[in-house]
């Protein structure tokens, strides 16, 4: 009898360990939140997670962190950052430099309308080099240029526009 007991007390420790974190991405990412969240873009790469924080009339794109591990998601919101926009206040238009421990610095943002798909964002820095990124559901992840300064706070002084096209090679919006 010690036997079968031992053997189920294993099989259950393994199932129990194995069946940690979540299906998906946005059932990893929704756990953290009380109220409906979008995940919108993913690098899946260096494990970045761009999504939809909205909650009443306010809103804000968030960039973090999560884990895939033995076909299992998981996320920690506290190494995350957040950026509030809306189309009636502020730029309608951003792109942000973030750097997690353990992780390349990224750029990630966002273009807000819901009229229009953006289909690539055009970063132009003041150097004259331009970074072209393709968008997913007006949002983009990306890897930080090599071309500029490596200290993302001087990023903003080296950017000279960022531009969001529609399928049709149409502007959506500029930030200048």
């Amino acid at each position: 009898m010690r036997p079968i007991i031992l053997f189920m007390s294993i099989v259950f420790i393994l199932f129990g360990c194995s069946s940690k974190g979540y299906d998906t991405l946005q059932e990893a990412v929704q756990s953290k939140w009380d109220y409906p969240i979008q995940v919108l873009n993913q690098d899946e790469e260096n494990q970045v997670v761009v999504y939809l924080d909205k909650y009443e009339d306010d809103f804000q794109y968030v960039v973090g962190l999560y884990q895939f591990d033995n076909n299992r998601y998981s996320y920690n919101h506290e190494p995350s950052e957040g950026h509030g926009s809306s189309a009636g206040r502020g730029y309608p238009i951003f792109v942000k430099p973030v750097q997690f421990e353990g992780v390349k610095p990224i750029l990630y943002g966002a273009v807000v309308t819901e009229e229009h798909v953006a289909t690539n964002f055009v970063i132009h820095y003041t150097n004259g080099q331009s970074q072209e990124i393709s968008a997913k559901n007006n949002t983009i992840i990306t890897e930080y240029p090599s071309f500029i300064t490596q200290d993302i706070h001087q990023y903003f002084g080296e950017m000279d526009n960022v531009i969001a096209y529609d399928e049709n090679g149409e502007v959506i919006a500029s930030w200048r």
